[in-house]
């Protein structure tokens, strides 16, 4: 997608003609998204940071797929929220400082 995004952007004859082409359902980029790539310079975009992007683009498919194992998996959400407390049990936790005793106790106003 990156080598049309760039021919876009280098054959338009202004800005809004590559916002209109850039917000097609083609590319289906916000409107803030484009202006981020507008921003850059074209320079940047050369092939050692398409490849940045590209593994970029990699770690977060890895990591949305991840999320998504997680959230359709009761369970697993389930381990994950006792991990979590565990942690935070070994790192906050202290013995409890009162004594609950057993028994009613009235209120007495």
């Amino acid at each position: 997608h990156i080598d049309k995004i760039i021919e876009i952007i280098r054959t338009s004859s202004d800005s809004n003609v590559v916002k209109q082409q850039l917000s097609s359902e083609e590319y289906g980029f916000s409107i803030e998204q484009i202006d981020a790539i507008l921003s850059l310079r074209l320079g940047r975009l050369t092939s050692l940071e398409e490849e940045k992007l590209r593994q970029e683009h990699n770690q977060l498919s890895i990591d949305i797929t991840s999320c998504k194992n997680i959230l359709n998996d009761n369970s697993l959400v389930n381990d994950i929220i006792k991990s979590e407390l565990k942690e935070l049990s070994t790192k906050y936790g202290q013995p409890r400082r009162t004594e609950i005793e057993s028994g009613s106790t009235a209120i007495i106003n």
